[in-house]
């Protein structure tokens, strides 16, 4: 008998093929279960097998010793962090140097995307103690303070309903996010990871397989999902241009899953851990993902 998955994740549009029943694996008979917040570490609240992850939590899990979870190498989760430093359309910023000395909120220091965010800062060259950051956790959102003009600045995991709408009151802070991304990405050659996949460590030792077998799932499933949008163009009136441009400035790989074509991005994930205090020390990508060492 086929083992049987329960997976946790959010609703990305890449999981429509196995959502829609295009796609299913013939070693392993997947319920996916969708989610609006990710159930972390504690699984015992959420009856399932396997989860998208927190990358933070997971090395900041590792670093304190262990964890109940084995992390799988796929970045469910991806994105450049520069467009996520939000102001005001009335705002006077337009450069992330500006920041130094102004008031930035944030909600959930650790969180994996807000760790590339600073780590973005300090690309740039910005001191994050020059910053005088206001932490929104258990108070009010970041988005409020900043509409209040409380805050000079927010950083936001994503963007609050309205954002894209005309006449929206909100903006990125640098006003041609693409371009400073693309020399972002010239820099360090990959788009950072925020999620990854986790599964519950006894049914690896049962199965060992089979986290490898679902990440090669979720890697179909993007591949048909990509490939179904190339042809139907109906995202948007201009997503021709935009795959155009990703074919131009990404690499062939950008997404791939594995350490091999990833142990850049997670060791200088693991480095800024470290340097933001979030770890004891910089763990290696054999470290964290011991069980594919070479996938």
């Amino acid at each position: 008998m086929k083992p049987r998955l329960q997976l946790a994740m959010r609703d990305w549009d890449y999981l429509t093929p196995l959502l829609v029943g295009d796609l299913h694996s013939p070693d392993f008979d997947l319920v996916l279960k969708r989610v609006d917040r990710l159930p972390g570490l504690a699984l015992r609240s959420l009856p399932c097998d396997a989860c998208e992850l927190s990358f933070s939590q997971y090395v900041r899990t590792l670093d304190q010793g262990g964890c109940e979870l084995v992390g799988i190498p796929n970045f469910v989760m991806r994105g450049f962090r520069q467009r996520c430093i939000v102001t005001r359309q009335d705002s006077q910023l337009d450069c992330l140097r500006e920041l130094a000395g102004r008031r930035v909120a944030l909600s959930g220091w650790a969180n994996s995307g807000h760790t590339w965010t600073r780590t973005a800062l300090l690309h740039h060259g910005i001191d994050l103690e020059d910053i005088d950051w206001v932490d929104c956790t258990d108070k009010a959102a970041p988005v409020d303070l900043l509409e209040q003009g409380l805050v000079d600045a927010a950083l936001l995991p994503f963007m609050p309903p309205g954002f894209f709408s005309r006449g929206s009151a909100l903006r990125p802070v640098q006003r041609a996010c693409w371009q400073h991304e693309q020399d972002y990405l010239a820099a360090v050659g990959y788009v950072p990871g925020i999620h990854i996949l986790g599964i519950r460590r006894e049914l690896a030792r049962l199965h060992p397989w089979l986290p490898q077998a679902l990440s090669d799932l979720i890697d179909t499933a993007r591949s048909m999902w990509r490939d179904k949008r190339q042809r139907y163009l109906d995202t948007s009136p201009w997503i021709n241009e935009e795959w155009q441009r990703c074919r131009s400035a990404l690499p062939a790989h950008w997404d791939a899953s594995g350490v091999r074509d990833n142990v850049h991005m997670i060791s200088d994930f693991a480095a800024s851990l470290f340097q933001q205090g979030l770890t004891s020390r910089a763990l290696l990508a054999a470290e964290i993902f011991p069980e594919h060492p070479l996938s």
